[in-house]
């Protein structure tokens, strides 16, 4: 089995997409990562990453596409993602998130139609997609 940090693959960055899905990344999401200002899609889901949603997400304001299921993040949902104005789908799910979906986030999705999706039994969010898992 594959293990390895999400930093070794920012070098390799030449596209607008960032998708590692299911490939047993570590470690917590490099802030650079805010740096790749050209990104419009990153798919992270399904791996082992930890730590916190860096706030400097929110400079990626070409990013349509963000998906973040399935790893082991904790912390809240930075507000800075309100700034992402093209986002057209943001998932969260089945990881340690908690609080409250920021009003900027919110407010972001309803006057853009963007589907936000987070597990409700930890993350109140008036905006988002409702859960079938039972808490």
């Amino acid at each position: 089995m594959l293990t390895t940090t999400l930093a070794v693959f920012l070098h390799f960055l030449l596209t607008e997409k960032f998708v590692f899905y299911t490939n047993f990344l570590t470690g917590s999401i490099p802030t650079q990562v805010g740096l790749l200002v050209e990104l419009t899609r990153i798919d992270i889901a399904s791996n082992e990453l930890t730590g916190s949603i860096p706030t400097t997400f929110g400079l990626l304001t070409n990013m349509d596409f963000m998906r973040l299921t399935s790893n082991k993040l904790t912390g809240t949902i930075p507000s800075e993602l309100g700034l992402l104005e093209k986002a057209t789908e943001m998932f969260f799910r089945s990881n340690e998130l908690y609080g409250t979906v920021p009003d900027e986030v919110c407010s972001m999705a309803s006057y853009s139609s963007t589907l936000i999706a987070v597990d409700h039994c930890l993350v109140e969010c008036s905006c988002c997609v409702a859960s079938a898992k039972r808490c």
